[in-house]
């Protein structure tokens, strides 16, 4: 199927599952057009009596709505096809009339599912993810549970995308602390299934994407030592590292990054050696080793400019001692010289 059919298919089913096609899109240099084309078109309500996609995790595939979900009965058959036909305020309107009548109504998940659907299709994500917080709250382990963490977990991924949410029905809001905490929510309430994995993946890759660095080596190495998929490891894994490595904001603060960041790559290194050497691991450990360096060597140079000799020369014999084929440790020699001290012999 050529690519531009594949993603026009894909614009059109229900919500924003374009997104649901994986971060791989976003990796190449047409998918963020082809990405924000199917959010934009997705969540206007650009469905037209498109044929609605779900993801069965039984088989890991998308398939049609139609061919899984048993079809409704009585009114909620006659207001499903209003939406069917686009007319999602008709069936918003019915819809609410049909739940007033409480708790006994006939097939009330059914229809608080839908009620939810009708206001994602016409673009009111907080109001859709209401109803369907309320499908969770009231109808845990049910199928319209199921379906409604997979609508909730669309609106997240919008909201981490950028799209804002209405506040007082006027302004335009950001929502992607909101959308975090979707995806903390279906990791809790969809644990051991597939949905609670996508969700973390989802969350890991936001921090990382935001450049959250310490939330996204977190959230990384939960993917890689608690979910233990096939399909996530090896990448989780170099993402953690990765993370924890960005997250060392300077010499002048602490090395714990740096230290969590070697242990990590280290990991990854004697898991995933041919990977290793494609992403050049030994270069990014040397890296994390030059910048170690460089933090020692900068606390000798603070207690020289304070006239503390003896305890510079500490700092700097440990930085030539320790990291011999660095630029700092010629520097820490070169400033022993110049103080009057012998490179290679331990300062006490």
């Amino acid at each position: 199927m050529p690519i531009f059919a594949r993603y026009w298919r894909l614009v059109r089913c229900f919500g924003v599952r374009l997104l649901a096609t994986g971060r791989s899109v976003m990796r190449n240099k047409t998918g963020p057009i082809l990405f924000l084309a199917g959010v934009v078109m997705a969540l206007a309500g650009w469905a037209e009596a498109e044929e609605r996609y779900i993801f069965v995790e039984e088989s890991n595939r998308w398939v049609p709505a139609g061919e899984i979900e048993e079809p409704l009965e009585g009114p909620l058959a006659d207001i499903q096809g209003q939406m069917a036909a686009g007319e999602y305020r008709k069936a918003e309107r019915a819809l609410k009339a049909y739940l007033k009548a409480g708790p006994e109504v006939e097939d009330r998940q059914a229809a608080m599912l839908l009620y939810g659907d009708a206001a994602l299709m016409r673009d009111r994500l907080y109001e859709a993810h209401k109803r369907y917080q309320k499908v969770i709250d009231e109808y845990p382990q049910t199928e319209e549970f199921a379906m409604a963490l997979r609508r909730d977990l669309d609106i997240a991924r919008a909201w981490l995308g950028g799209k804002k949410r209405r506040l007082w029905g006027i302004f335009r809001v950001p929502a992607q602390d909101e959308g975090v905490e979707i995806l903390s929510q279906i990791e809790d309430l969809g644990h051991g299934y597939r949905i609670a994995e996508v969700a973390l993946r989802e969350k890991a890759d936001y921090f990382y994407e935001s450049g959250q660095f310490d939330l996204a080596s977190i959230a990384y190495r939960r993917l890689a030592d608690d979910v233990r998929s096939p399909r996530y490891t090896k990448m989780a894994m170099f993402r953690a590292a990765s993370s924890a490595l960005a997250s060392f904001p300077g010499a002048a603060y602490d090395d714990t990054p740096l230290l969590e960041a070697r242990e990590l790559f280290n990991e990854y290194l004697n898991r995933f050696p041919e990977a290793a050497a494609e992403e050049d691991v030994d270069v990014l450990l040397a890296s994390i080793e030059a910048k170690r360096a460089e933090k020692e060597y900068k606390i000798g140079s603070f207690y020289a400019r304070i006239d503390r000799p003896k305890a510079a020369a500490y700092y700097y014999s440990y930085v030539l001692s320790t990291w011999p084929e660095t630029l700092w440790a010629q520097r820490a020699e070169a400033d022993l010289v110049r103080m009057g001290f012998e490179p290679g012999v331990v300062v006490q």
